[in-house]
């Protein structure tokens, strides 16, 4: 195996940990009139316990957020529930819904193999997993009104898929609903397989679609629905055929657009392939996926397929890339897609995402989002990965929401001039912290220093809107590095000083740690020494009564504010000194050099 196909198969799995161990990626939906967002996410809440106490319990929730107004509406808490979508009046949205309670509880598995043996009882894992029943509910966003719309056959549920890494979790499901509104496509799991059910909203009557079908999208014109079916290839246990095909459900007629390999046994969910339609309804995006290790090439490509069967690629990914999600823009001139690669031209090889928009005629790429990790040492609160998908394009056209890893969505304008934080409980502005953190991190590391501290100030206004409505204790800790990385960009260093104060774990070295985030120099130790000295030149160059000492003193502290402390400020006013006090002298010029030097460093803002 070649040194690209290794590290291609290592890029598959790390993405594949990051999706088993985040939760399953879940999709969003618009309203019609753009005014709502629905999604599903997932909460701590604290709830009684067997024995009367309060104890912390994992809960999913229904959620519409407000672009205009930056407010979440809750429309549904539970167990476990499938993305949202909503209906095309734009007045309610569906969803699956599924109890906590299995239909039947697996048994127990016997202790050792002996007494299994005797009792001629199978070990548990040869047990069929438990059953929970599960309906199709309808909620009505400004009233809160919640009907059942149809009793949905009992299936497996898996909420975060760690038991079962073949398969996705109920929140990347998402029931399919036709644009007339009269009809939804729903596929129920069963012991590794799938049937599309057909379901009447009106009636809540159930027929069955086709077998072995998956993941199902309705054409914009209501009269194809599409979908992959998984079929095993013949050469092995692991490789399987996936084909895209759109149905006619009037007629039964179906055609192929599409097929690939893809390996099972949990590598990736295929939910990360989802197919979108073309406005017009004349064909579909999908991505292919593909195992490196069965073909040298191992890339990823980005096709579109026309209904009469032909086929054209668009845009094929690099050995370093991961494609998935490819979404029509609603003019259908463009395509917005998620791209997860690794970056080697770092010291470290660093895995992140990348969402950009594809124009379809000029082939032109615009980068609306890059995401790495913030911070190579993890804290409590960091992320693994930060992995962008599932964009979904406003019905203007204007905003693309994107999931980062399994977390709640950000919002970003298609233009580039702005984004949008959702942020509804402490857990969700958490995530944001780190990732406002990722992004200032990125854009130190591109130079673009003004962006950087626009983006770090907005990432400090948002932690400081939810620091105190932490419940956890350790919630500052948790916060710590993303906060102190991004006031060390904005020169705060009392404040990174401040904010360590009375912390749990006592942080002994907050701009040393700050420093270390920031990954500019080895030496971060002295962070706090390199302040005072520089602080003490000024001092001792306001006391001098020789002007040749005293101007090398506020150039040699101006260029400690500079070069070692970042601070524009601080070292434009030391610099300045020296031309106010001594215009004329040589000192004086240099120090004008220094400052069209620093204001080109750093960028005016």
């Amino acid at each position: 195996m070649s040194r690209t196909t290794a590290r291609r198969l290592l890029l598959t799995v790390a993405i594949s940990l990051a999706i088993y161990a985040l939760s399953c990626f879940s999709p969003m939906s618009w309203s019609p009139d753009g005014r709502w967002l629905a999604f599903t996410t997932v909460t701590m809440k604290e709830v009684k316990g067997p024995d009367g106490k309060p104890q912390t319990k994992e809960t999913y929730q229904v959620l519409v957020f407000e672009p205009a107004t930056q407010t979440t509406k809750c429309l549904a808490e539970g167990w476990a529930f499938s993305a949202p979508v909503f209906l095309p009046d734009g007045k309610s949205v569906v969803y699956v819904e599924c109890d906590e309670e299995p239909i039947e509880k697996g048994k127990a598995e016997p202790k050792g193999v002996e007494d299994a043996a005797k009792k001629g009882v199978k070990k548990a894992e040869e047990q069929p997993p438990p059953k929970h029943r599960c309906r199709l509910a309808r909620v009505d966003v400004s009233s809160g009104d919640r009907r059942v719309v149809a009793e949905l056959p009992p299936m497996e549920v898996s909420r975060d898929d760690h038991d079962k890494p073949a398969t996705d979790s109920i929140q990347s499901l998402v029931p399919a609903v036709c644009p007339d509104g009269k009809k939804a496509a729903w596929a129920v799991r069963d012991r590794g397989t799938s049937d599309l059910l057909l379901i009447d909203l009106a009636s809540g009557q159930i027929k069955e679609l086709a077998r072995g079908a998956d993941w199902p999208a309705w054409s914009p014109d209501g009269k194809w629905v599409c979908f992959l079916r998984v079929v095993p290839d013949g050469e092995g246990p692991d490789p399987l055929g996936v084909f895209v095909e759109a149905m006619d459900p009037e007629s039964g007629r179906r055609v192929i657009l599409g097929d690939f390999l893809f390996e099972s046994g949990g590598l990736m969910a295929l939910s990360w392939f989802r197919v979108s339609w073309r406005p017009d309804s004349s064909g579909l995006a999908y991505t292919t996926a593909i195992r490196p290790d069965l073909d040298e090439r191992g890339q990823e490509a980005v096709y579109t397929a026309d209904l009469d069967g032909t086929r054209t690629e668009i845009v094929r990914s690099s050995k370093e890339r991961v494609f998935g999600n490819p979404v029509w823009s609603p003019d259908g001139s463009k395509i917005a897609i998620c791209a997860t690669r690794f970056r080697t031209n770092r010291p470290d090889d660093e895995m992140g995402s990348t969402l950009f928009i594809l124009d379809v005629k000029t082939g032109k790429k615009t980068i609306l989002a890059e995401a790495w990790p913030a911070f190579f040492e993890k804290g409590p609160g960091a992320p693994a990965l930060m992995v962008l998908n599932m964009p979904a394009w406003s019905p203007d056209g204007r905003w693309l929401a994107v999931r980062v890893s399994s977390g709640d969505p950000m919002l970003f304008r298609t233009d580039g001039k702005g984004k949008i934080y959702v942020t509804h409980d402490p857990m969700s502005a958490l995530r944001a912290g780190w990732f406002g953190g990722a992004l200032t991190k990125e854009l130190v590391l591109q130079k673009d220093f003004a962006a950087a501290r626009k983006e770090a100030r907005e990432t400090v206004a948002l932690l400081d809107e939810w620091i105190d409505k932490m419940p956890n204790p350790n919630a500052k800790g948790d916060l710590f590095e993303p906060k102190a990385y991004c006031l060390l960009v904005l020169n705060r260093f009392q404040e990174i000083c401040d904010f360590a104060k009375g912390e749990k774990g006592a942080i002994d070295d907050p701009l040393g740690m700050a420093w270390a985030a920031l990954g500019q120099r080895e030496g971060v130790e002295g962070a706090d020494e390199e302040i005072a000295e520089a602080e003490e030149l000024e001092a001792k160059a306001a006391k001098c009564n020789d002007p040749i000492q005293a101007a090398y003193m506020l150039l040699r502290a101006g260029d400690i504010w500079y070069e070692t402390l970042w601070s524009k400020d601080k070292s434009i006013a030391a610099y300045q000194k020296v031309i106010d006090q001594w215009p004329d002298s040589p000192e004086a010029k240099r120090a004008r050099k220094k400052i069209a030097e620093v204001k080109a460093f750093f960028v005016k803002e």
